[in-house]
C-alpha cells in the first residue's frame, strides 16, 4: 500500500515538473513573439507614420505594456517562483481587454 501511494506521488511529481518545464517554454516563446511584434510593427510604424494619431498611441494598443507583464511573469516561472508570478500577472490582465477592445479600430486604421 505505502509502496503505491509513493509510486503514486512520483508519478505527480514527474507530470508537475513536466507541465512547468512545458509552460516555461511556452512562456518564452510568447515573450519572443511579442518582442518581435513590438519591433516589426510598432517600432517600424512609428517611426514612418510618426504624426498620426494611431501612430503616437501605438499601433500594437497595449502590447509593449504586454511585454513587460509576460517578461516578468517569465522571469518568475525560470526562478520556479510561479505561484508569486501568477498572482501578480493577474493585476494586468486588464491589459488585455484593453487590447481586444481596440482591435477593430486599429485594424480599420491600417486598412
Amino acid at each position: 500500500m505505502a509502496s503505491a501511494v509513493r509510486d503514486q506521488r512520483c508519478r505527480w511529481e514527474r507530470k508537475k515538473g513536466r507541465t512547468a518545464r512545458e509552460l516555461l517554454e511556452t512562456e518564452r516563446a510568447y515573450v519572443e513573439e511579442l518582442e518581435l511584434i513590438t519591433k516589426l510593427y510598432d517600432e517600424v510604424f512609428r517611426a514612418r507614420c510618426g504624426n498620426l494619431k494611431l501612430a503616437q498611441e501605438g499601433i500594437c494598443g497595449t502590447i509593449p505594456s504586454i511585454v513587460k507583464v509576460n517578461r516578468s511573469l517569465l522571469m518568475s516561472l525560470e526562478r520556479d517562483m510561479a505561484p508569486s508570478g501568477f498572482q501578480n500577472f493577474c493585476e494586468y490582465l486588464h491589459l488585455y481587454k484593453k487590447h481586444a477592445d481596440c482591435m477593430e479600430a486599429t485594424r480599420h486604421a491600417i486598412q
